[in-house]
């Protein structure tokens, strides 16, 4: 069982199932809801894909059926064509917006940790650190008009979000971003749930005063 934030639809049951290299988390709501993730081989440690699944208790036949036989990029890409798939929930992060021009966390040379030496900090992570920030605000300021929202656009992929919306595909978007791209589509706001915050609004740590992007 997991609780994500206050979201009212996340913090239902969620079993979470694993056939191969996909991940299908199944939310116990009224409507049957699967959400896939493609990922590399998730490790279960003693668990053998051939047999009942450690957390899911379905047998691959069970597992496979989910996607229509075989669990492939093809069959979701069909699925959701055909109107099969009707409450999306999508989990993304930073991956989805590097072809816009804003790095990653942890890729080396490029990655964002990889390339914060002249801030000197601690440690690389002490830059988003709410105690290091309140000691010297200035290389988190500095950093943030890098990759402040206004420099960049959305990719395909946020677009894409936003094609689920129109369609009324779309249930929920749970993003680790902080950067708004999945706002400046268009997206609702109500359908997106930025789970470190976001630039859409900002909080003085003092006097609490709330601004917007």
């Amino acid at each position: 069982m997991y609780k994500i934030g206050n979201d009212p639809v996340a913090n239902k049951k969620i079993k979470i199932h694993h056939f191969y290299s996909f991940r299908v988390h199944h939310i116990s709501t009224r409507n049957r809801l699967y959400i896939i993730t493609l990922s590399e081989s998730f490790d279960m440690g003693n668990e053998q894909f051939g047999t009942v699944d450690a957390v899911s208790r379905l047998g691959v036949d069970q597992r496979h059926a989910i996607l229509g036989g075989k669990p492939t990029l093809q069959n979701v890409v069909a699925g959701i064509k055909a109107g099969k798939y009707k409450n999306i929930l999508i989990l993304c992060g930073a991956g989805i917006s590097v072809s816009a021009g804003i790095p990653d966390f942890r890729s080396p040379k490029s990655g964002l940790y990889h390339n914060l030496q002249k801030y000197n900090l601690p440690t690389p992570e002490s830059i988003f650190e709410l105690k290091f920030f309140k000691s010297n605000p200035v290389p988190f300021f500095q950093l943030s008009r890098e990759i402040y929202p206004s420099l960049f656009s959305p990719t395909p992929t946020h677009r894409f979000f936003e094609l689920l919306e129109k369609k009324d595909m779309l249930l929920r978007v749970y993003t680790q971003n902080i950067d708004t791209l999945e706002r400046l589509t268009g997206l609702s706001g109500s359908k997106i749930v930025e789970c470190h915050g976001s630039y859409a609004s900002n909080t003085c740590v003092e006097c609490k005063e709330t601004y917007s992007q």
